[in-house]
C-alpha cells in the first residue's frame, strides 16, 4: 500500500474539506491518475472529504473555479 498526499487540502467555509490534485492535461486521463482518483474518493467518502482534479493550465492561469470549493 502506498501513501497518497494530495497537492492541496482545502477547508471550505462550511468546515468540510476537499482534496485537490493538479495534473497536466496530457495526464488527466492516464490509468495512474484514474487509480489515484479512485483511491482518494474511497478514502474521502469514509472521511467526508471531496476530491477534485484540476488541469494544470487552469491552475497556472488561476482561472479554475468551482462553487463547491468555496
Amino acid at each position: 500500500m502506498r501513501s497518497y498526499y494530495p497537492d492541496f487540502l482545502i477547508k471550505k467555509q462550511d468546515g468540510s474539506y476537499v482534496m485537490i490534485e493538479v495534473k497536466g492535461e496530457h495526464m488527466i486521463d492516464s490509468q495512474n491518475v484514474r487509480d489515484k482518483k479512485e483511491a482518494a474518493e474511497l478514502m474521502g467518502v469514509s472521511a467526508g472529504i471531496g476530491y477534485e482534479i484540476i488541469a494544470g493550465k487552469l491552475a497556472a492561469e488561476g482561472t479554475y473555479t468551482r462553487e463547491f470549493l468555496f
